[in-house]
């Protein structure tokens, strides 16, 4: 979980440096779900591409659903977000900053990545 706030509070800081004040935490939580969404549904098109070829289930809209207000009750709900931006802000250690945004950039870039390619495989199927 401590990934989830270090990213949600870069993510935020990010959005905060280009003049959204105000909401900038439901920004970062959304991008936060879209991305938990992403390595759901690549889970579940890849076994359903496996092992159930002839089948369509629509579980990831219902899944991202549920998962954007679970992530709102775990980032924002009773002002927690305020909470995390101060224990998850920035450190003093810049190897340390540098470490955890590179790592924070690649779970993000291989997430599109294998979105992309478990979708290609599903698309493949002509269901």
């Amino acid at each position: 979980m401590k990934v989830f706030y270090n990213m949600f509070s870069r993510l935020c800081r990010f959005y905060s440096f280009f003049g959204e004040k105000d909401i900038q935490h439901y920004y970062a939580m959304s991008i936060i779900t879209m991305f938990l969404y992403f390595n759901f549904s690549t889970f579940v098109s890849l076994i359903e591409y496996n092992y159930y070829p002839n089948s369509y289930t629509s579980i990831s809209t219902v899944f991202g659903i549920c998962l954007y207000v679970i992530n709102y009750f775990i980032f924002i709900y009773k002002d927690r977000y305020k909470e995390l931006l101060s224990k998850y802000g920035p450190s003093n250690k810049r190897i340390v900053n540098m470490f955890l945004n590179t790592i924070i950039v690649i779970y993000m870039l291989a997430s599109i990545i294998s979105w992309i390619y478990a979708g290609s495989l599903v698309r493949s199927l002509n269901i």
